[in-house]
């Protein structure tokens, strides 16, 4: 059977398979089913109510598909497992790094099944992304709960163990990825292709799990409940640069601190307070 919506789309309801959504060119817009949200694949009948909504009468039960919506949910039924701790677009594809490890969506080539898949050999806990520059290119950085990984063709490899909670390319220095670990403040360097291990900040041991890097080089460390941490780059390669804890003399009340910028001249702090 299949039904008009609006004048938009032409919606055929099918035996089994769900449902074809067409445009007006009669080109396939999304495929819905058992996969991505249906209750059941057999569709009986099909009605628009005065919103634009459609109703399916199915043999088990009816849905309700809300087409004429700038919103789409994605979550288990579209393939997307797991809390969702941190989103980046890279190289026009959308990944998802979650508890249940990283996952992609591309909007191109998948809005008709509108499905996630996941990375291979990545299904851990993933708390990170960053999109690397580097040598006209673009390389997709993974901080992941025992260590650093690199995505080339939806499969990652890791490049060091650890226990990272931030992963940022330095804004001083493109070559270095600044690592913000469970047990301090570590990095990675790009050259000739090959990453380097720069190793770990020995005067910093505290949870580092945000920061963030001025133009000028400055380093703010958020931590657990050291409070903030004040350094700047020249930590990576002078053991003798200048690192400032600062908690309740900085006015912070005790509890994890959250850094963010608001311009060049003003960095905010957030607590749980």
């Amino acid at each position: 059977n299949g039904i008009n919506i609006s004048d938009k789309y032409y919606s055929v309801g099918l035996f089994g398979d769900g449902l074809i959504i067409l445009n007006d060119k009669f080109e396939v817009e999304y495929r819905i089913g058992l996969t991505n949200g249906l209750q059941d694949g057999t569709v009986n009948d099909q009605f628009v109510d005065h919103e634009g909504n459609l109703w399916l009468a199915l043999n088990r039960g009816i849905a309700k598909i809300e087409l004429i919506t700038p919103i789409t949910v994605h979550n288990y039924d579209t393939g997307l497992k797991g809390t969702v701790q941190a989103i980046k677009q890279h190289k026009g594809i959308l990944y998802v790094a979650t508890q249940n490890g990283l996952f992609y969506i591309n909007p191109s080539n998948d809005a008709g099944v509108a499905a996630f898949r996941q990375v291979e050999n990545l299904s851990l806990d993933c708390y990170g992304l960053e999109s690397f520059v580097i040598d006209n290119d673009t390389i997709l950085v993974v901080a992941g709960v025992d260590g650093i990984y690199e995505v080339n063709n939806f499969s990652a490899t890791q490049i060091v163990p650890g226990a990272p909670w931030e992963i940022r390319q330095s804004v001083t220095y493109k070559n270095r990825l600044i690592i913000g670990q469970d047990y301090g403040l570590s990095s990675l360097v790009r050259i000739d292709g090959k990453w380097e291990d720069e190793g770990e900040v020995d005067s910093i041991t505290d949870q580092v799990f945000n920061f963030l890097e001025e133009k000028n080089g400055t380093l703010w460390l958020g931590t657990f409940t050291a409070g903030v941490i004040k350094t700047s780059t020249k930590i990576f390669s002078d053991p003798e640069a200048k690192v400032e804890h600062l908690g309740r003399n900085f006015k912070l009340p005790p509890g994890p601190v959250y850094i963010y910028p608001q311009n060049d001249d003003i960095v905010l702090f957030g607590t749980d307070s």
